[in-house]
């Protein structure tokens, strides 16, 4: 548990993906297996065969690993996954089909059943429905209600079929992730990012949704791409932190290390830094990520690279390659 951070842990996402090299994969006669623990602490196997054929075929690194725990319906897993999360700090828990899919009735029926298989393991943990399709959303709620549990929507932003979930959350008196995406795409540098967060505040107001039920999200994204990413990302959190003190600031941290070596180093000094200009939730899995870190010899380059001071990030990466 990382103190004064809440969390919402990532690891029933059907995008994560496992490396084929991941020494939790045993190889039999028979085919692949994820080695894990059950809630009862009995070791157990999710079979991983059909994933590990498709990627072969297309000459794939990792293994689409929660999508073919959810397409199997294996409830074992599923619940040791998300019991896993929350004993390792999450407070809740993202639920995401819609790499299981295209077809909207059947990311439905993943969503349906998967809702339904972690609620009773989660304890005091918030059930989050994230995905592409608004719709999907709706009835995810409304599934999350009808079982008289907390709800989170991760998440909405400017775009009109997004921003139009407002009243629904309302209705469902849900948590929310607001990120700072504008209504034709991305922000481009920190002044878009405060100007569109304010403008959807402006709408949860109007709604009458409570400001500590708002989880404000600045967008974290890859300093590989831009430098200056982390540096937006700091100032917008700052600014939206300044103006509306009883709000969270939440954002997806290992976001920042798309594209670069040793990305935990750089997921935990994020947090540190987050935390630091004002953020109080992270989109992580807390299991990788437990603590700052800020002893490790290369947290130094990795705040510098983060602040845009290292750019390009040439000094970390020479320093983790040693």
């Amino acid at each position: 548990m990382i103190e004064g951070m809440e969390i919402l842990g990532e690891n029933l996402n059907a995008t994560r993906k496992l490396a084929k090299t991941s020494n939790r994969l045993v190889e039999t006669d028979g085919g692949t297996l994820l080695k894990y623990r059950d809630i009862a602490g009995q070791e157990a196997f999710l079979d991983l065969t059909t994933a590990k054929k498709a990627a072969d075929a297309r000459n794939g690194k990792f293994l689409s690993y929660i999508a073919e725990g959810i397409r199997q319906r294996d409830a074992r897993w599923a619940q040791a996954t998300a019991a896993g999360q929350i004993g390792a700090g999450a407070d809740f828990i993202d639920l995401c089909v819609d790499e299981c899919t295209t077809k909207p009735g059947e990311r439905w029926q993943h969503l349906k059943w998967l809702v339904k298989t972690v609620a009773p393991v989660a304890g005091g943990a918030a059930l989050a429905v994230d995905s592409s399709d608004s719709d999907l959303i709706r009835k995810g709620l409304g599934l999350i209600a009808s079982l008289g549990r907390r709800a989170m929507v991760n998440s909405i932003n400017l775009e009109p079929e997004r921003k139009a979930l407002v009243a629904d959350i309302a209705r469902h008196r849900a948590l929310v992730v607001a990120n700072a995406s504008g209504e034709k795409g991305l922000p481009a540098n920190a002044d878009e990012r405060i100007a569109n967060l304010a403008e959807l505040q402006a709408v949860m107001d109007e709604a009458g949704i409570p400001m500590n039920q708002r989880y404000l999200d600045p967008l974290v994204l890859p300093i590989a791409t831009d430098s200056e990413n982390g540096n937006h990302l700091f100032k917008a959190a700052r600014a939206m932190r300044e103006r509306h003190p009883a709000v969270h600031l939440i954002g997806g941290l290992s976001n920042v290390s798309f594209g670069l070596p040793h990305r935990s180093i750089l997921n935990n000094a994020m947090m540190y830094l987050f935390k630091k200009h004002g953020g109080d939730a992270a989109i992580i899995d807390p299991i990788q990520i437990k603590r700052f870190e800020t002893d490790d010899p290369a947290f130094r380059y990795a705040v510098e690279a983060l602040e845009g001071r290292d750019e390009y990030c040439t000094e970390f990466t020479a320093f983790c390659r040693g």
